[in-house]
């Protein structure tokens, strides 16, 4: 094989080689793009970003279902529903924007804090009240599962239901990440 025919040969195959290794970097950047990555103790992990979780009290008056979004690493935003059937016939939509950042260097450990307010209908009189109420508590999740548990002092004040001020409450729930 002459000289000439072996450079034109090493030219395709590196040619070939730098057009697999942009096909492959274009490849990684749009997967990378739609499934976030965090690396956690050495080990590559999924970001997940969606919580659905049942919370008793808390910002319900006695359960909620709700979906939360990571907004940031640290900033999420949760609205929930809680139906009252029966007695009460009220329907609650509890709204809370929350930090929630780690403590100290374990990534399982969360403390969170933050505000929000529960709008709620009372049907058989047709109006609408709001209570507003602040969250502190302590949330689990490890990074490599999809389970969070969460427990919190919860207090609230609505001006509707007691005029002694803000009003002592808490709750503690169990959701799934994804």
């Amino acid at each position: 094989m002459s000289i000439t025919r072996r450079i034109k040969t090493l030219k395709q195959a590196v040619g070939i080689i730098l057009l697999s290794r942009l096909f492959l970097a274009t490849f990684s950047l749009q997967a990378q793009n739609r499934d976030t990555i965090n690396s956690v103790n050495d080990t590559v992990v999924k970001s997940r970003k969606n919580i659905v979780s049942v919370e008793l009290g808390g910002n319900g008056v006695i359960y909620f279902v709700n979906y939360s979004r990571q907004l940031t690493k640290d900033l999420i935003v949760r609205i929930g529903f809680e139906p009252f059937i029966g007695v009460w016939k009220e329907f609650l939509f509890p709204v809370e924007l929350y930090l929630s950042p780690t403590i100290g260097p374990n990534p399982n450990n969360h403390i969170e804090y933050g505000l929000g307010v529960t709008p709620y209908h009372q049907v058989e009189y047709c109006t609408w009240t709001a209570i507003f109420f602040a969250r502190i508590g302590y949330a689990f999740h490890k990074p490599k599962s999809h389970w969070v548990y969460r427990i919190g002092y919860t207090p609230f004040f609505s001006p509707e239901i007691s005029d002694n001020g803000i009003q002592p409450f808490g709750g503690i729930s169990v959701g799934y990440y994804f």
